[in-house]
C-alpha cells in the first residue's frame, strides 16, 4: 500500500471530489480475499465493541434487544457479513439503509431520504431485496411499503455503524456526498453508539471540515 500511496498525486484538501475518487482508489487495490479477511477481523472487534457499549445501557438492563443500524456494503467497503450472523445470534435487531424515493417537493423536485429496514441474517445473506444488491439504487415509497418490512426512526437506535470513504487523525469523517448520513446522525439518541468501520488505507491525514462536522466518537480501522 506505501508504494501506491507515495506515487499518488495529492489532490487539494479542499478538493472533497478529488479526495473521494483518491480514497476509493486505494480502496479498490485491497484484493478481494484481503478484503475478506480483514473485515472478518473488524467484524470481531465492532462485536466486542458494542457488547461492551451496549451492556451499561437501558437497552440491555430492561431486556429489550437493542435495534443497530448496519449497511450492506457497496463496491470495496469492508463487508458487514460475520458480525450480522453474532448480532443475529445475540438476538439484536439489525436494519438497513434504503434510499426511498418520496413524494415530489412543491417544485417537483424528486426527494430521497434515507431510510432503515429491519432484515434478519437469512434476509441480509440472500441479497435478494434490490436495495441490499445495490445499496445506491433508490426504491419507490409504495414498493418498500409492499415488501412489508418494518422501519425505524433514527432515534430508535441503540448503535449506529457508519460507512465510510475517509478518516482522519481526529476521527472527522469524509462520506459519499450526499449528506444522508450527516443528517440521519444528527437525529439519533446523545446516548447512541456511533461507530465507523474502514479500512486503514482510508485514512487521510487533515480532512477539510465544515463547522456542521461532527468527527466520530470511535472507528473500527483493519
Amino acid at each position: 500500500m506505501k508504494n501506491d500511496i507515495d506515487m499518488e498525486k495529492t489532490p487539494p484538501a479542499s478538493d472533497k471530489a478529488a479526495l473521494r475518487r483518491t480514497l476509493i482508489a486505494r480502496r479498490d487495490r485491497i484484493g478481494e480475499a484481503d478484503r475478506l479477511e480483514r473485515s472478518a477481523s473488524m467484524c470481531e472487534r465492532l462485536s466486542a465493541h458494542l457488547a461492551e457499549k451496549l451492556s451499561g445501557s437501558g437497552s440491555e438492563t430492561d431486556r429489550r434487544p437493542p435495534s443497530v443500524a448496519l449497511y450492506a456494503a457497496m463496491g470495496s467497503e469492508p463487508t458487514l457479513d460475520r458480525f450480522v450472523l453474532e448480532a443475529a445470534h445475540r438476538g439484536w435487531n439489525c436494519f438497513f439503509p434504503v434510499m426511498v424515493k418520496e413524494a415530489p417537493t412543491p417544485q417537483g423536485s424528486p426527494r430521497i431520504r434515507m431510510r432503515f429496514v429491519r432484515l434478519t441474517a437469512e434476509s441480509y445473506r440472500a441479497r435478494s431485496l434490490p436495495f441490499l444488491a445495490q445499496p445506491a439504487k433508490s426504491v419507490a415509497e409504495d414498493e418498500l411499503a409492499g415488501l412489508g418490512l418494518r422501519t425505524a426512526q433514527a432515534e430508535d437506535f441503540d448503535a449506529v455503524v457508519v460507512p465510510l470513504v475517509g478518516f482522519d487523525e481526529k476521527n472527522n469523517r469524509l462520506g459519499y456526498g450526499g449528506g444522508n448520513y450527516d443528517r440521519f446522525l444528527a437525529e439519533t439518541r446523545p446516548e447512541s453508539v456511533v461507530v465507523g468501520f474502514a479500512f486503514a488505507e482510508q485514512r487521510w491525514c487533515g480532512l477539510p471540515v465544515e463547522a456542521h462536522d461532527i468527527p466520530l466518537p470511535d472507528i473500527i480501522v483493519g
